[in-house]
């Protein structure tokens, strides 16, 4: 990218916690979010919890351009954070979580 090395690394990633009760979570993203977070700019999922996200839980991103089918790029991440809905402008019943290395 550029000379200055400092400036396009990108931020550190926080690994979830491990347990035994993980879920994995396939997720179509499309293609401007998913590379975002690809490139480690956007750390963050904003998703409506109807699968009851958990601070563990395994999310496969997969690009895809078609809401009816996954793309063949996908990412594995885990989720090191939620914060729910109904508090702080996020509607209620949806989830913001925090991304991280598996």
């Amino acid at each position: 990218m550029g000379e200055n090395s400092a400036a396009s690394e990108s931020p550190p990633r926080h690994r979830a916690k491990k347990g035994k009760n993980r879920m994995k979570h396939e997720l179509k993203t499309l293609p401007i979010y998913w590379d975002m977070v690809n490139s480690g700019a956007k750390t963050f999922e904003v998703r409506k919890n109807d699968r009851d996200f958990k601070v563990g839980d395994i999310l496969h991103l997969y690009r895809s351009v078609d809401a009816d089918f996954y793309g063949a790029e996908f990412m594995e991440l885990a989720v090191t954070y939620v914060l729910h809905g109904g508090q702080f402008g996020i509607e209620p019943g949806y989830v913001v979580m925090g991304l991280g290395e598996v």
